[in-house]
């Protein structure tokens, strides 16, 4: 892909100290239909040639990071127990626990993932992604829960806005098919135009972490940690020094226009 072609050429080879993982979890039946899946994405700087193509879109170190899809775990074979069972293996087993965080969907049966990772000697609340479950919500709460068609409408907006900044990355060949079909039908509500959509669905999903506080403490870590001395004086010096300047220029216009129309009698 565009973005493996710029992680091993060009500015850097972006790697950083710790690496954080994003696993996004939507849960189905296993009876052959819909799937289970377990959608994970890294948090990752994202290449120099993406950030000059969106560099007035950019004003903090935290819109320098974007998430790029790694890998994924779908089955509709197998049910939500054992589905439960892979996900807790995968975050406390094959991945380091303390580097990742977990959206988990709660409308279908994701309480049972959700009770699963509670369960392991070594969790802790801060591993799930945290959202505000109703609209007066006044606390955040573990897990995500669209309960409400304006909710997901949101999600899906905001999920096309980062896409089009390259600030999340698919790129396993079923996630990028299943997006290319997925958007609004006749009721105003987004869902898949041809077939199964849960690998997108767990895409959008992953838009709960960048409003979460989480997003903020990784994105923090994870830039300061950035080992490229090059990548990181490029992103100052065509990033947020061009952006300086630019605003300083406007500044200086929209002044002058004022000066202009102080000076000016009827």
């Amino acid at each position: 892909t565009f973005y493996d072609k710029h992680m091993k050429t060009g500015h850097g080879d972006f790697k950083y100290h710790p690496e954080y993982f994003i696993f996004s979890v939507d849960t189905a039946d296993g009876v052959g239909r819909d799937y289970s899946v377990c959608n994970i994405y890294k948090l990752a700087p994202l290449p120099m040639p993406f950030l000059i193509k969106h560099r007035t879109a950019i004003h903090s170190e935290y819109e320098v990071m974007g998430l790029v899809q790694v890998a994924t775990f779908r089955s509709n074979s197998i049910n939500t127990d054992k589905f439960a069972d892979i996900v807790q293996s995968l975050l406390f087993r094959v991945f380091n626990h303390e580097l990742v965080r977990v959206v988990v969907e709660l409308n279908h049966k994701g309480h049972k993932v959700l009770e699963r990772l509670e369960s392991h000697g070594e969790y802790w609340p801060g591993l799930i992604v945290h959202s505000k479950h109703t609209i007066g919500a006044k606390f955040w709460s573990p897990g995500i829960i669209l309960n409400s068609g304006q909710k997901k409408l949101e999600y899906c907006d905001q999920f096309k806005y980062l896409m089009s900044l390259d600030r999340i990355i698919p790129t396993e060949f079923h996630t990028v098919q299943e997006l290319g079909s997925f958007g609004k039908v006749g009721n105003g509500t987004y869902r898949s135009q041809t077939g199964n959509d849960d690998l997108a669905v767990s895409s959008v999903n992953t838009i709960a972490f960048f409003e979460s506080p989480q997003f903020y403490e990784l994105c923090g870590d994870a830039y300061n940690n950035i080992e490229d001395k090059e990548y990181m004086r490029m992103v100052d010096s065509e990033i947020f020094e061009y952006n300086r300047v630019r605003e300083n220029a406007d500044r200086k216009i929209n002044m002058m226009y004022l000066n202009e129309l102080n000076q000016t009698t009827n």
